[in-house]
């Protein structure tokens, strides 16, 4: 049974492989012909060689094939929460238009969950922009930060509601030079197509196409 020894966080899953060793010394797969079980089922359930952790401990999950046996230890950890991001970062759209956000959050195994359903989400500026569920909905021209919070994390995306429409975005400055260990300070602003301007730094992803 491998694998023979496994951590995972609560909430998250870990998949086992049974293999046989046949007469002729061929090694053969018998994972979809094991029945499974798991010592403690309130730290862990397995059907199926996939085995879910349910509460911190420890269980031992065992593969049965005939009279033939395998266990192998699954360790179950209290996963704790990193970050909880919003996406998209930012969204335009008219008023009356709606935008959909997802609320993800990050755990130290690096494991993510969607949690849309149960965090609460707020709107900055509900004259500018609504939400509910995730779901947010622009009221008048203008810029409001969409949040969700879930047992004490927050994050933040930003509903821009205007009757112009981002054509590109701008980053600034286009093209410095610095000396290697220091730093540049970028900005990003979004070019509506009525010819205005929005600074989007804070609200945009950043990323290096050389990160050496």
């Amino acid at each position: 049974l491998e694998p023979g020894m496994a951590t995972i966080g609560v909430g998250a899953t870990q998949s086992y492989v049974v293999k046989g060793l046949q007469g002729d010394g061929v090694e053969k797969d018998l994972t979809t012909e094991a029945t499974w079980e798991s010592s403690d089922t309130a730290v862990a359930t397995v059907a199926d060689g996939i085995a879910s952790g349910l509460a911190a401990g420890t269980a031992t999950i065992t593969a049965k094939v005939g009279a033939l046996a395998g266990t192998a230890q699954l360790t179950v950890k209290e996963r704790k929460v990193v970050s909880l991001q919003v996406t998209p970062p930012s969204a335009t759209v008219s008023p009356g238009g709606e935008q959909q956000y997802t609320a993800t959050v990050n755990y130290d195994d690096g494991t993510n969950e969607d949690v849309t359903s149960q965090a609460t989400w707020t709107s900055s500026d509900e004259g500018v922009a609504t939400v509910s569920a995730g779901k947010a909905t622009g009221v008048k021209q203008g810029t409001a930060e969409i949040s969700a919070e879930l047992n004490g994390q927050k994050g933040v995306a930003v509903m821009i509601v205007t009757g112009a429409k981002v054509t590109a975005i701008e980053v600034s400055p286009a093209a410095p030079s610095v000396a290697a260990g220091n730093t540049q300070q970028f900005k990003a602003e979004a070019i509506l197509d009525d010819g205005s301007k929005l600074d989007i730094t804070a609200q945009v992803t950043w990323e290096s196409d050389n990160t050496a």
